[in-house]
């Protein structure tokens, strides 16, 4: 079809929406943006059946409990194979859900759907066991859940979270992606878990995950846990996760350091918790130490913390990167990079000759630590192209503290780098 010519002709006419064909209506619904807050596609999909059967496929595409109830979604993807292959994207908020399956018709509707199904032996007795519990009204939301990810073979991203019902409930949900029933969930690309509840989920009840062969991307909230000893059980093949993604976690050092022996070549290494005491139960030197293990795959290595406001604590050390010759992104605070009783220059022997750019925070908020830190600047800015080859770009993060007795001089900063061929870039936020 010749689109323009159509498009012209039809405009001539003066067509209405509804006299376009098939193709151009979908290429129109495509358009609109999927948006959870507007309800764009959702609105569009109710002015009449024909427009229904063409928003379909992008309505359940992604899901989310803001879009309808979960039960009444489950039992359409059970209903419709067709429908259920469409879902790539799964959004499960208990926050919203405990608001939405209060609906007894659509819990009953997934229960018959569970129970009428043709399904093969490995899926039978799991899906009776999904509807007795529905039936029983005990941990709807597990059930609903895990039905929803036996049903969608093509999922590519899982994000849960608000997952607080797990304190009190078994984690049903991830016996579909431990025993892969019934699709071993081939194209699962990125799993999100927030748990808003710390404490709640270990490491150890995720290790299902590790063995997703399809999955690149892990990103955890509020995980705790020391594994320890052999708690974790290594995969039969390597995970090839390649980017791991952590916030308020504290897994312990022994846990961290298993774990990072299970990834084949970790790329991408996130931790932006903003509570020191929940890192990880350990010091930035352990820290560094750990993520060794992947030295020769690490390319970005991003830490979001702030040190402690006590003047006469020490803050944690990160330890060296030089042997991370792959990396070439670091963010880090300026603090943890802090060398005590060496010259600033030092620091540079902490970053590997591949850095090509450096994001630093910094509070000064310890005593002395502006004329350090601004020294340390002051070696980026002489020595930084000599020893660092490679550096395009020099962040500053400058965390604004009402303890902080002088301002640092930004115009210095820019005026340190005016002339190193590297860029320099400052910003300003308040300490929380």
């Amino acid at each position: 079809m010749n689109i323009d010519r159509e498009v012209g002709i039809m405009r001539k006419e003066g067509a209405t929406l509804g006299d376009l064909p098939d193709e151009l209506l979908v290429m129109v619904v495509d358009f609109v943006p999927f948006n959870l807050s507007d309800r764009s596609v959702w609105c569009l999909s109710l002015m009449n059946k024909r427009l229904h059967r063409l928003c379909l496929p992008k309505l359940y595409h992604r899901y989310s409990p803001e879009l309808g109830n979960p039960a009444k979604f489950l039992s359409s993807i059970m209903s419709d194979e067709g429908l259920a292959r469409k879902v790539k994207d799964v959004f499960w908020a208990v926050t919203h859900t405990y608001s939405l399956v209060d609906d007894d018709q659509a819990n009953q509707d997934a229960r018959k759907a569970l129970l009428a199904a043709k399904l093969p032996d490995d899926k039978g007795p799991f899906a009776m066991k999904l509807a007795s519990m529905i039936e029983s009204g005990g941990c709807i939301e597990h059930c609903l859940l895990t039905a929803v990810l036996m049903y969608t073979p093509n999922l590519e991203c899982l994000s849960i979270m608000d997952v607080s019902f797990l304190q009190t409930s078994p984690l049903l949900w991830l016996d579909p992606i431990k025993y892969g029933i019934p699709h071993n969930f081939q194209y699962l690309r990125s799993f999100e878990f927030r748990s808003m509840r710390s404490g709640s989920v270990t490491l150890t009840d995720l290790e299902p995950l590790f063995s997703v062969s399809s999955l690149r991307k892990l990103t955890l909230e509020g995980i705790t846990g020391d594994l320890g000893g052999s708690s974790l059980e290594a995969p039969a093949r390597l995970s090839n996760i390649d980017h791991v993604y952590f916030d308020e976690c504290s897994c312990g050092f022994i846990a961290m350091g298993r774990m990072m022996m299970f990834l084949r070549a970790l790329k991408t290494f996130e931790d932006h918790s903003k509570v020191e005491e929940v890192y990880f139960g350990m010091d930035y030197g352990g820290l560094c130490n750990t993520l060794s293990v992947q030295k020769n795959s690490l390319e970005t290595i991003s830490i979001d913390y702030l040190p402690p406001r006590n003047e006469l604590e020490d803050p944690p050390k990160l330890g060296s990167f030089c042997e991370f010759e792959f990396l070439r992104t670091l963010q880090a605070p300026l603090e943890a990079l802090h060398i005590p009783g060496e010259s600033p220059s030092k620091i540079l022997d902490l970053l590997p000759p591949s850095l090509q750019v450096l994001q630093l925070s910094v509070t000064f908020t310890h005593l002395g630590c502006d004329r350090y830190y601004t020294s340390v600047l002051e070696s980026l800015a002489t020595q930084g192209k000599s020893r660092l080859p490679k550096l395009e770009l020099v962040e500053l993060l400058y965390w604004v503290d009402n303890r902080t007795d002088e301002d640092f001089n930004r115009e210095k900063f820019y005026d340190l780098f005016d002339s190193t061929g590297i860029k320099a870039v400052y910003l300003e936020e308040e300490y929380p």
